[in-house]
């Protein structure tokens, strides 16, 4: 938000240029670089670590040997069922701190600068 909120707000103020709206400016400004980035990883990254070309053999090893020794550890546990993960109660205070975080931050970012003078 610190880097993004004033790129897209200097996009906005682009109205009239070729003949687009702001908002139009701004979503092909920032969608082009997007689609771009997600059509190259499409093909950079591979399914599985074993076929990823871009690092080494000793890594892929390494990565392969990691990955399946954390899934044996987590067969390992105790399996939850859904029912039993929505009533964990670590799982509901994260979900609780994740709705305040985004609470916080939606009120900052949407807020009309006199919610302070109202308090």
């Amino acid at each position: 938000m610190a880097v993004g909120a004033p790129i897209s707000t200097g996009l906005l103020g682009l109205d009239g240029l070729f003949g687009l709206r702001g908002w139009q400016v701004m979503y092909i400004a920032e969608g082009i670089p997007t689609v771009g980035i997600g059509v190259i990883t499409f093909f950079v990254l591979t399914d599985r670590p074993d076929q990823a070309q871009f690092l080494t053999a000793e890594e892929r090893r390494w990565l392969v040997t990691t990955i399946a020794a954390e899934r044996r550890a987590t067969e390992a546990v105790r399996k939850f069922t859904l029912w039993q993960a929505l009533h964990n109660p670590k799982v509901l205070l994260l979900a609780l701190n994740f709705l305040g975080i985004v609470t916080a931050s939606l009120g900052m970012q949407t807020g009309d600068g006199n919610a302070v003078r109202r308090l």
